[in-house]
């Protein structure tokens, strides 16, 4: 969604990669909000411009490049756990895809914990993790969650 003021009853235009996407027209105030329909996966230069009642349009506003990804990276497989004095290694086999950014690591304890909580402060960029925030003795469970390039930090 784009929300914003501009002069009252101009026409609002959206565009995409130099397209319009979508418009609208402000109220008496100024006052716009426009949704644009979903725009398929890929990388857009996303604009806006105003139209005055009598056509003239406006320069457009600055560019915000976008990427578009609705294809999640797949799961990561083949994870594998190990046990040390202190500790609990990770290792699992690593993704393939092009925009794959990394991996998180979600942890809780057995019986204790109702949720999983993320362990890693960061996205990892090895396809390996080591938690020293264990117990001996407690047993653990762990997820790890794939993230593209389209996910927000």
């Amino acid at each position: 969604m784009v929300a914003g003021i501009a002069d009252p009853f101009v026409q609002i235009q959206i565009l995409a990669n130099r397209s319009v996407v979508a418009t609208t027209t402000a109220d008496d105030l100024g006052a716009f909000s426009i949704r644009t329909s979903p725009l398929p996966d890929g990388a857009y230069e996303i604009a806006a411009r105003a139209v005055d009642l009598n056509g003239a349009a406006s320069d457009l506003s600055a560019v915000r490049v976008v990427t578009v990804d609705t294809v999640p990276p797949d799961r990561p497989g083949g994870v594998a756990l190990s046990r040390g004095n202190g500790y609990i290694g990770l290792h699992w086999n690593p993704g393939r895809e092009s925009d794959l950014r990394g991996y998180l690591v979600f942890s809780k304890r057995v019986g204790v914990d109702l949720e999983f909580e993320q362990v890693t402060p960061l996205v990892l960029t090895s396809n390996a993790f080591r938690d020293t925030d264990v117990t001996n003795g407690e047993q653990y469970q762990y997820q790890v969650k794939a993230v593209d390039n389209a996910e927000p930090d």
